[in-house]
């Protein structure tokens, strides 16, 4: 990775960060929602990849109106492995200073959600 954007929120936001078990959970709910395919991750992931944006939004709102705290699309740590976006919990790699140096641009919108 050579840059990062960083759009409303920080990574010292715990809350934020799904755990594991639920990002699967919640994966194959939401696909169960938007009529996919789900015997595999691999059928899953391209459904999802096929929805258009109102397609997703509409999914998003059926789990919405349930739970209005649910925000389907939010960081999870992974398997810890050398092809993980994110494979450890972000503090942690803050304290271990385990950070690649690359710039960062971080942003916020007035009035957002």
């Amino acid at each position: 990775m050579h840059n990062a954007i960083i759009q409303s929120g920080s990574v010292l936001t715990q809350s934020l960060i799904m755990p594991r078990n639920d990002s699967i959970k919640y994966a194959f709910l939401f696909g169960e929602a938007m009529n996919c395919r789900m015997d595999t991750n691999k059928n899953l992931r391209n459904c999802l990849l096929n929805k258009t944006a109102d397609d997703i939004v509409k999914g998003q709102l059926t789990f919405s109106a349930i739970d209005p705290s649910y925000t389907p699309f939010r960081p999870s740590i992974e398997e810890n492995r050398p092809d993980a976006f994110l494979g450890q919990n972000p503090i942690e790699l803050i304290n271990s200073n385990d950070l690649a140096d690359i710039p960062i641009m971080i942003g916020l919108v007035r009035n957002e959600g």
